[in-house]
């Protein structure tokens, strides 16, 4: 006998509060070490952008001749952060269960509302959701509605780097060798002593799995095996900034650092989930709103290839916002 497809989808829909919740606890709750969300702060309610406050000062302080004398600028430029509509749409056949390892969750003798697999289906979905979110939209993502995959929805902190080095960006370069197995050490060291000392004790520094691994295994060889190797706690001498790993640069060498609670992610929850019975699929759409990106670019420091420069394309505020980084 076949499952009703229709009533399947009608219980799914009565449960589609608890699903809900269940998704938005996976998505937007405590997110693992290795994830961009252990690091950004949350920003919800957002639904199209998210505008951050940058804003700088340079010197204000002067000798007193008690009168007033103009001494100090602030610098102000917003920074816009938009969020996209996410899709997740998932079709199932109910009645294919029946042949598979999970059979033992489907029961033709019971009402819908006793199928094992309906109150299962939301957390299946929404972990698969949150690891497609971690590999593909956090780091590597590039917006394009027409897209049909994951990687497409919403901008990633590539892309947010790339254009913050370009023409008029507001990110500054760190030029290094490019990054290898054997120089990770050497290349991460240099980058951290290239920050302005003004930031340099304040910031994180961040780099994809596969270079975290090198700098940890030529850390062991040059500071040798009686070093404390915590990942959870990798600080760079000499300073007090410490290395953490993401999972959604995978497979790309990445390296930047900012200052804490710089990373944001706004967004919006204000889709629901929901099925629909056709023939023998039922569909089941989620619909919600992403962005990420930071608050301040000019407090981001990428790494790039060496011979670019340090502040190409930053022009003379350089100066005005870190001291240290003027041209004697």
């Amino acid at each position: 006998m076949a499952i009703n497809v229709q009533a399947i989808s009608a219980e799914i829909n009565q449960n589609s509060a608890y699903f809900d919740k269940k998704i938005k606890e996976l998505f937007f709750g405590p997110a693992p070490e290795d994830s961009l969300a252990n690091y950004a702060r949350m920003i919800p309610g957002v639904e199209k952008v998210y505008i951050g406050s940058s804003m700088f000062l340079d010197e204000i302080s002067s000798p007193a001749i008690w009168e007033w004398r103009e001494k100090g600028t602030v610098y102000i430029k917003p920074c816009v952060t938009p969020v996209h509509e996410v899709q997740v749409n998932v079709k199932l056949k109910a009645d294919y269960l029946r042949s598979t390892y999970r059979s033992f969750d489907v029961d033709t003798t019971k009402e819908p509302k006793a199928q094992a697999f309906v109150t299962k289906v939301s957390d299946m979905i929404a972990k698969k959701s949150l690891r497609e979110r971690e590999l593909k939209m956090y780091g590597k993502g590039d917006y394009n509605p027409a897209g049909n995959t994951a990687m497409n929805s919403t901008d990633g902190l590539i892309k947010k780097m790339n254009a913050g080095v370009g023409v008029g960006g507001r990110m500054f370069k760190v030029p290094t060798p490019a990054i290898t197995s054997s120089n990770a050490y050497d290349v991460i060291e240099s980058f951290v002593n290239q920050i302005p000392v003004e930031v340099r004790d304040m910031v994180d520094i961040f780099c994809d799995p596969e270079t975290f691994s090198d700098y940890m295994k030529l850390k062991r060889a040059e500071e040798g095996s009686n070093t404390n190797y915590n990942a959870k706690d990798v600080v760079i001498f000499p300073t007090n900034s410490t290395l953490k790993k993401l999972v959604c640069f995978s497979g790309v060498r990445t390296l930047f650092a900012t200052i804490k609670d710089n990373i944001i992610i706004p967004y919006n929850t204000a889709g629901r989930f929901f099925s629909q019975a056709i023939d023998y699929d039922v569909k089941l759409f989620y619909d919600y709103s992403l962005g990420v990106g930071f608050e301040m670019n000019e407090c981001v420091f990428v790494r790039v290839n060496s011979g670019e420069g340090v502040t190409a394309g930053f022009g003379a505020d350089t100066a005005k916002i870190y001291e240290s980084l003027a041209v004697a």
